[in-house]
């Protein structure tokens, strides 16, 4: 019996690093020599132990996470030298953007707006495109006005 109780720590770290729906139950029997239905009754002990999930607590932590994550593409764009890394920092914003959005109702945060609005990066292509735009025409400027 002390050989059989040995296994429940091992289930329930397994249960605790992967998640219970990870798990082939059917083959932890068959490999640790147990019948199928104590592995069962110690996964329900086990889940039952478990602390619950918080909703509203995991809400904040997703949402301060995601501000996070555009902070940090915000400030990429800002530093990237290449329009290809600001594209691609860019489409990231616009992920996490939506991704927001979504959560932020989910969570009845932000109220949920009949009309669908889509993030698209073409908008920060334009821009990088006219900023560019600028940039030559000032430096032509400068030019010309060194040159007299």
């Amino acid at each position: 019996m002390a050989k059989k109780a040995e296994f429940y720590p091992k289930l329930k770290g397994l249960i605790d690093e992967h998640g219970d729906w990870n798990i082939n139950y059917s083959e932890i029997a068959r490999k640790w020599q147990l019948p199928i239905r104590t592995v069962h009754n110690w996964r329900n002990k086990i889940l039952l132990e478990m602390e619950q999930i918080q909703p509203a607590e995991t809400g904040k932590h997703l949402i301060r996470a995601l501000y996070s994550a555009a902070k940090q593409c915000q400030l990429r764009i800002y530093e990237s030298k290449l329009d290809s890394d600001k594209i691609r920092y860019m489409l990231a914003l616009c992920k996490i953007a939506q991704t927001l959005t979504d959560l932020l109702e989910a969570y009845g945060v932000k109220k949920i707006n009949e009309t669908n609005i889509a993030f698209s990066p073409v908008a920060f292509i334009q821009t990088i495109v006219e900023l560019n735009e600028t940039k030559a025409e000032l430096e032509r400027l400068k030019a010309t006005l060194n040159a007299r």
